[in-house]
């Protein structure tokens, strides 16, 4: 009976080490989904604001060519 009761103990040891395993990993890779998700929000900032900033250079170019030429 004691022999049955120490398999026991090593059986829910063994299934509580792998919830724990289990739920770090998720948490991990939840870490990582929601870090990769905000650095391609940034990326996307970035070029919004790469692609103003020469919007802006187009413009200023053109009216600047449109000041010089008289005709």
């Amino acid at each position: 009976m004691i022999k049955q009761a120490k398999n026991n103990q090593r059986g829910f040891l063994a299934l509580v080490a792998i919830v724990v395993i289990g739920a770090t990993a998720l948490i991990l890779s939840l870490n990582a989904s929601l870090l990769g998700l905000g650095a391609l929000d940034f990326g996307y900032l970035i070029g919004a604001a790469r692609a103003g900033a020469l919007a802006d250079g187009c413009v200023e170019e053109a009216l600047e060519r449109l000041r010089l030429d008289q005709n």
